[in-house]
């Protein structure tokens, strides 16, 4: 393919691989095709201004977990004008409008991630477009200026149904009600 050049990183803190002898980075090293181990760098927690500097430099931010209903790295990412790819199984995928504010691909199909990434290695302009349209989706999904008022309306509606129940409770307990 014509990115030899290609390089992922992935950032986080090491951690026991589970059932299984080893760490997380041992099991995922062993999975990745030896020819292309060159490419893939693993590092250890990293400050948060370095890990949002690298999600809006980079070509693309990957979240393709299918079981991560909220993941707040990839707001972060989107905050900060990441071209972000997810998987369309995971909560990501009703925040992500698929080609204009990131890609949605179907979860464990290698061919649509290559192809997805492969089509932003070859533009970079397609990545700034998404990254951009990203920055101002999440802005508008979860900025202050529409979360804020939705909480408050919530929060006023449960107090006035909790009120209006408790008043309903106190009338039907009071024994000179019907006499």
């Amino acid at each position: 393919s014509g990115h030899d050049e290609m390089r992922v990183e992935l950032i986080g803190r090491e951690a026991p691989a589970g059932a299984v002898p080893g760490t997380l980075t041992d099991q995922l090293v062993a999975m990745i095709p030896e020819d292309l181990r060159r490419r893939f760098h693993f590092r250890d927690q990293a400050p948060r201004e370095e890990v949002l500097q690298r999600f809006a430099g980079a070509t693309a931010c990957v979240f393709m977990p299918d079981w991560d209903n909220f993941p707040y790295t990839c707001c972060e990412a989107m905050a900060v004008g990441g071209a972000v790819v997810v998987s369309e199984y995971s909560g990501m995928a009703e925040m992500v409008e698929d080609g204009r504010s990131g890609l949605v691909v179907p979860p464990r199909n290698a061919d649509r991630l290559v192809e997805a990434l492969g089509g932003l290695l070859e533009d970079p302009g397609l990545g700034r477009m998404l990254g951009a349209a990203a920055a101002e989706r999440i802005r508008d999904l979860c900025g202050a200026e529409s979360v804020l008022p939705a909480r408050i309306d919530f929060y006023e509606e449960t107090i006035d149904r909790r009120e209006a129940a408790r008043k309903r409770s106190v009338v039907m307990s009071d024994p000179t009600v019907g006499t």
